[in-house]
């Protein structure tokens, strides 16, 4: 579903609202925990998948600075939202609209855990500073060459008695030059 080039833990963070397993303060309340399950970020609806990602005040707003547009109105569920990216959007705008729900968890966690929040125009230069990192390590990791592994490098274990501690390394030509500055 999700291209490769998504870092791991972004795509884990859209498959959880897809899969419902999102710990939203809604999905919270239903398994019994007492909470408030309003939006801390905007106050106005039930913080369910959809609303944090694309329905809150706050999503809308970096979702239009991202040139997405306003799309909450098309859908009902994060699952529509997400198919509607995956159909009809480049592999550029995919990477960027999941930087952007990777931002936008973060953001409500901090409002959550820590009674702060970013605003929204941070939000979108955090969005746009993470998929640039993340495109330009994909670059570096593309260009560096992997040496083939002979038989004698494989790992063995150790003798009977003995303890062994592997260790594995790699540096590339990129790395040293980006070290060496």
């Amino acid at each position: 579903m999700l291209n490769p080039d998504i870092r791991p833990k972004v795509k884990n963070l859209i498959w959880r609202p897809l899969s419902h397993c999102l710990p939203t303060l809604a999905a919270l309340y239903h398994r019994h925990v007492q909470i408030n399950v309003f939006c801390p970020l905007c106050s106005s609806n039930v913080e369910d998948e959809y609303h944090v990602f694309v329905a809150c005040s706050v999503a809308k707003s970096v979702w239009s600075m991202l040139n997405v547009a306003d799309l909450s109105s098309l859908f009902v569920s994060s699952f529509e939202f997400w198919n509607y990216i995956i159909r009809n959007k480049n592999k550029e705008d995919i990477n960027m609209a999941a930087m952007l729900f990777w931002t936008l968890w973060n953001n409500r966690n901090l409002k959550v855990w820590k009674d702060s929040c970013s605003p929204r125009l941070v939000l979108f230069n955090i969005t746009i500073t993470f998929f640039k990192e993340w495109n330009q390590a994909q670059a570096l990791w593309t260009n560096c060459k992997v040496s083939n592994t002979t038989m004698s490098d494989r790992w063995t274990p150790a003798a009977e008695g003995r303890i062994k501690c592997n260790i594995n390394a790699a540096v590339s030509q990129i790395e040293i030059m980006l070290y060496m500055d």
